[in-house]
């Protein structure tokens, strides 16, 4: 099982996106869209654990059932063999304490410079045309993004230790593709080319990184 786990806006999409072009399978629930990149049910598991931390403090035993069954039985069933969510590392110290197969995954941390990250983040947001008050609203200022960019670090440094993982820098899989390709392909197993990125998931209207 390959796990990508990192911010959004720092290369999970298009580096999950190589890995499926490249043979890996990313689920049967993408939402319909050829560009979505993550399992429908991997996402309402997460969302619930933050949800219930939220408003509980902790989490039902129905959904630790959940977290139990998602790689033994669920990904199995669907042959899933590669997963991505950008706010797992969020609930990743809780699923790891409820779900010991964790531990045998191989997990590809994507980062990017903070700040590019966080521009991004505010890039995107205004495209989807949101006003200034309510991205003030969402909370999504540059200020806050990173902070929680810094909040990630600690909390993937802190547990990332345990498991087997790679960290992969976006700036690298534009600008060094056939070495960091090469070196990708070297930690799973599969040949990755750097040739299977999408360049519509990757630059904006003006040839910038998104």
């Amino acid at each position: 099982m390959i796990i990508i786990i990192g911010y959004p806006r720092t290369g999970t999409s298009i580096l999950f996106k190589s890995l499926e072009n490249a043979g890996f399978n990313g689920g049967p629930d993408l939402g319909g869209h050829k560009y979505k990149s993550e399992d429908q049910y991997f996402k309402k598991i997460i969302h619930s654990i933050m949800d219930g931390i939220s408003e509980t403090g902790g989490i039902s035993e129905r959904l630790k059932k959940h977290i139990e069954n998602y790689f033994g039985v669920y990904c199995k069933q669907n042959n899933i063999d590669i997963v991505k969510n950008p706010w797992f590392w969020k609930v990743l110290p809780i699923w790891g304490s409820v779900c010991p197969e964790l531990k045998e995954a191989k997990f590809i941390w994507t980062r990017r410079n903070p700040l590019e990250t966080a521009k991004s983040y505010m890039r995107v947001a205004e495209k989807r045309r949101k006003r200034v008050n309510d991205l003030i609203g969402y909370r999504f200022t540059v200020n806050f993004i990173l902070n929680e960019i810094k909040q990630q670090e600690e909390i993937i440094r802190a547990y990332i230790g345990f498991l087997t993982y790679k960290t992969v820098w976006l700036e690298d899989m534009l600008a060094k593709p056939e070495r960091t390709f090469a070196e990708i392909s070297d930690f799973v197993g599969r040949e990755v080319s750097p040739k299977l990125i999408d360049p519509q998931q990757t630059y904006a209207m003006n040839g910038r990184i998104n």
